[in-house]
């Protein structure tokens, strides 16, 4: 086996080692170096950080497998809210892609902030407390003209609907909904 001269990466003392010519060369010179190297990879940075949720400081307590969030209800919260964003968005953007419609991103908070947190099909206030439930007048995304029917996924084709008008309105065009 042919003998090769590498520096330590944990001490920096220039050794020679055997080599078969094949995989990652030796990269410590002695056991003490290698259990140096282990011990060191192994420790967490337990600074303090942000949280990715709800923005408050906070320090890792050891033993804590807790990286990103506070909390675990604080995680629970910010997956369900990225999962009912990204999905809904991922899927309209899909929908146009499939049949060649015109797609931009929109924010749903956003749109119905411009349509006033009210129903705008039948008048009723749809409060943003029930946005993401099942109640009959959480707020809710609703394309005028439906992807289904040919509609875009721009800014003038949706409004805010509640609930049970966008289930009893579905896939219908506008004039076909109101003769329902």
């Amino acid at each position: 086996m042919p003998r090769i001269s590498v520096n330590c990466i944990e001490c920096s003392a220039q050794f020679d080692a055997e080599w078969k010519g094949y995989g990652n060369p030796p990269q410590v010179c002695s056991r003490q170096c290698k259990l140096a190297r282990k011990r060191r990879s192994n420790r967490r940075d337990r600074s303090p950080r942000r949280c990715a949720h709800c923005h408050s400081v906070f320090a890792l307590a050891p033993g804590s497998k807790r990286r990103w969030f506070c909390s675990d209800e604080c995680g629970r919260r910010s997956r369900k809210r990225r999962y009912r964003t990204e999905a809904t968005d991922k899927n309209h953007r899909r929908r146009a892609r499939r049949r060649n419609l015109p797609y931009e991103p929109i924010s749903r908070v956003r749109l119905f902030e411009r349509d006033g947190w009210s129903c705008q099909i039948c008048g009723v206030a749809t409060p943003q407390h029930l946005s993401g439930s099942t109640h009959p007048d959480a707020p809710e995304l609703d394309h005028r003209l439906p992807l289904a029917a040919g509609g875009s996924h721009t800014w003038d084709n949706v409004q805010c609907a509640c609930r049970r008008c966008n289930i009893r309105k579905g896939s219908l065009a506008p004039p076909q909904a109101n003769a329902g």
